[in-house]
């Protein structure tokens, strides 16, 4: 069975339709790695916007992506299509914290009309149990950053806020 290493980037924007704000992904960058933990592929997407028009310019600032570069993009469908297809049968799919899946939800039930991630069996939220290893306590959440510190990793050759480095640098953590 494979570990799939998920990360999100959004944007947080008006939903006409729902009449409130959704967070929408702009970007998605996965590893897949073998049960030894050991590098197998990689996935990254640039996520064309549906909701927003433009991007915050805090999210612009916090991941260096333009509106350029997401109107290139795909759209969501697209993507998580082929996502689906390259994840395989059998995976257990990670993400740090478990706002992604949280995220991934609500973008599938709003753009696509359905409640349930397709491709999710099996889920584990990797930063609960790093931080169980590191014997941080339930009360303090860590960052992905101050996580690969604590675990000695140097963390220079990642660019941060980016879904497929942060992906990478959570794979790390989890090795």
């Amino acid at each position: 069975m494979d570990f799939i290493i998920m990360d999100l980037e959004w944007n947080n924007t008006y939903a006409r339709k729902t009449k409130g704000f959704i967070n929408e992904i702009i970007e998605i960058g996965a590893v897949k790695l073998d049960e030894n933990l050991n590098f197998k592929d990689k996935f990254s997407c640039l996520v064309r916007p549906q909701i927003g028009k433009k991007l915050r310019g805090s999210v612009k600032e916090l991941t260096n992506i333009t509106n350029e570069e997401v109107r290139s993009g795909e759209p969501f469908t697209k993507v998580f299509s082929s996502f689906r297809r390259w994840i395989g049968s059998e995976c257990v799919l990670l993400t740090w914290g478990d706002g992604d899946i949280r995220v991934l939800i609500d973008n599938y039930k709003y753009l696509n009309g359905i409640d349930t991630i397709p491709f999710l069996s099996y889920y584990a939220d990797m930063q609960a149990y790093i931080q169980s290893v590191l014997g941080t306590p339930k009360s303090r959440q860590i960052g992905l950053s101050t996580a690969a510190q604590e675990l000695g990793i140097d963390e220079s050759c990642f660019s941060h806020h980016r879904a497929y480095d942060d992906s990478l640098l959570s794979a790390e953590s989890l090795k």
